[in-house]
């Protein structure tokens, strides 16, 4: 009887062990499984950015800061490849030469090696065939060949230009034939007598002087 009593005793024990035992064993095959399916989820997406800012995973967006462009240096105007950039030459001041409305003397249209005025004029000049009167003021002289000469005067005024415009005519015995008259008040014409010819031109000037340029030939 007492042999029953401590077998029944052991029973109800021994099955809650057991159950207890499949219980525990259930518990640890459900962590493994959770375990292995959180391993296994996909990563959530990354924020996808827009043109006008990043979404958060929230839904919110980050606004983006805008590029601002770059600033180039602007090219300088007229400024090219092989382009040294220098101003253009100084034309040197050629009034008072005679010869065209911008100051250049006839002889020096016909000789640009002619750099420097001459105020005095040539020993080879034929004063005695082209009288210059005395007192005239000399602009410019020189020798062309041994034949050929140039001189300019300069007079303060129209008054004395035409003085010695009639002067030289009548001193050197010449004849002025082709005579005009330009649209500034300007004469030319051609003089001659029996050895020498010149080409005449007056050149009125902005400040009231007036030169008169002479190409002188001797036969």
């Amino acid at each position: 009887m007492l042999g029953k009593w401590a077998w029944d005793v052991r029973r109800p024990v021994s099955v809650k062990l057991r159950r207890l035992g499949v219980a525990a064993g259930s518990l640890l095959v459900g962590a493994a499984l959770l375990g292995s399916l959180t391993s296994c989820a996909p990563d959530p997406p990354a924020p996808q950015s827009s043109e006008r800012g990043t979404k958060t995973p929230s839904g919110s967006s980050t606004p983006k800061p805008s590029a601002k462009p770059s600033a180039k240096p602007s090219a300088k105007p007229g400024a090219s490849a092989g382009d040294s950039s220098a101003k253009p030459a100084p034309v040197d001041d050629l009034a008072g030469k005679g010869g065209t409305s911008t100051g250049e003397s006839w002889p020096e249209q016909n000789d640009p090696a002619v750099e420097q005025k001459d105020a005095q004029l040539p020993a080879s000049f034929p004063s005695e065939r082209f009288v210059v009167p005395p007192g005239a003021t000399v602009d410019d002289a020189g020798e062309r060949s041994a034949t050929d000469w140039f001189v300019v005067l300069r007079a303060a005024n129209q008054a004395e230009a035409d003085q010695l415009w009639q002067s030289i005519i009548a001193e050197s015995g010449f004849a002025a034939t082709e005579v005009t008259a330009s649209a500034d008040g300007g004469l030319s014409a051609l003089l001659s007598s029996a050895s020498t010819t010149a080409v005449a031109v007056t050149i009125p000037q902005s400040d009231g002087s007036v030169l008169l340029s002479y190409d002188v030939t001797a036969e």
